[in-house]
């Protein structure tokens, strides 16, 4: 089976990381598997935000909690980043945030494409990563807004993917058996 393959099997959500920070060339490489993505069109509807600041990123964690309990924000948000042990990145160093052009209908799914990229990229380059969904729910809440903007995310543009990554602090675990009824072939 080929490496990519192999990765694609292999991959786990990691939300252990070791205190150690991502050496810039392999971040870079990480998000340049993200921009290489396929995108309807090639439009390429996507803004990487990249963030190592611990500070910066405790600040995404608290404005994120704050926004989480805005009206119309679902209540299962607003519950789950109340534990006390919630942040947005799990420890790990770096923190993305993948925004998209709202105005283009296929954005969403471009940038979850960069997404996958960029985490079958930190797997193959021995990093760690997690999807990060809450962001994505608060983007237009004014008071997370307002922080995407202090962060340099285009004024139109919202929030579709999240990832934290870094380097792992156990071995992956296996995965969890794959359910059998989700496909079917016909001839």
């Amino acid at each position: 089976m080929s490496n990519l393959i192999n990765g694609m099997i292999e991959r786990r959500s990691v939300r252990e990381y070791l205190d150690k920070p991502v050496p810039l060339d392999t971040l870079e490489l990480i998000v340049k598997a993200g921009a290489h993505a396929p995108s309807s069109m090639n439009t390429q509807p996507w803004h990487f935000t990249v963030i190592q600041n611990a500070e910066r990123i405790t600040r995404v964690t608290e404005t994120l909690k704050a926004a989480a309990s805005a009206e119309g924000v679902p209540d299962f948000l607003a519950k789950f980043v109340s534990e006390p042990t919630y942040t947005v990145n799990y420890g790990a160093p770096v923190f993305i945030i993948i925004s998209g052009d709202r105005s283009r209908s296929l954005s969403v799914n471009d940038c979850t494409l960069a997404a996958g990229n960029m985490m079958l990229a930190a797997y193959a380059l021995g990093l760690g990563s997690c999807w990060i969904n809450q962001p994505s729910v608060v983007t237009n809440v004014p008071k997370f807004r307002a922080l995407l903007t202090e962060l340099g995310v285009p004024p139109e543009y919202d929030v579709y993917a999240c990832l934290c990554l870094g380097f792992p602090a156990k071995t992956l675990p296996l995965a969890a058996k794959r359910r059998a009824d989700v496909v079917n072939y016909i001839d």
